[in-house]
């Protein structure tokens, strides 16, 4: 329970952040490039890379601070802190069929699924509006109906 609150306080704290920090970059340029989610996502991958590296296992981190900060804050951060790391990882340890199949994957099915969702979205509220609308007809064609039973 006690990793979940730390995990949970420290996502708070870096999606706060994300937040804040992605907006930085459109007060001094104004362009539609998502320029404040780059910056965020290359801030993060430096933040993971920097504290697993050199930060975990020294004298003064705990299993919970780690837990916070490379879980939780870095996490909350940015996700893409936790790819490039794994992605790392991954070159470190020879495997590089592995890390390329994991970039490759990892983009196309992520972009091509946010796609195929984005139409289901669309298609579902199209279907839910045609049959509200087609309720309504019905329902106003029934008010104006004469009885079919006759008396």
């Amino acid at each position: 329970m006690k990793a979940i609150f730390l995990v949970g306080s420290g996502g708070f704290v870096g999606a706060v952040l994300r937040y804040l920090l992605a907006r930085i970059p459109h007060l001094f340029v104004a362009t539609s490039f998502p320029l404040g989610t780059m910056l965020v996502n290359i801030l993060g991958s430096f933040g993971i890379g920097y504290f697993l590296e050199y930060a975990v296992g020294k004298s003064f981190m705990t299993p919970s601070i780690e837990i916070m900060i490379a879980i939780g804050l870095l996490g909350g951060f940015t996700t893409f802190s936790s790819f490039s790391f794994e992605t790392i990882s991954l070159l470190k340890g020879g495997h590089y069929m592995m890390a390329t199949s994991y970039i490759l994957l990892t983009n196309i099915l992520c972009i091509g699924r946010r796609f195929d969702w984005v139409s289901f979205g669309e298609g579902i509220i199209k279907y839910f509006f045609l049959f509200v609308q087609s309720r309504r007809k019905k329902e106003v064609f029934f008010a104006h109906s004469p009885s079919l039973i006759s008396e």
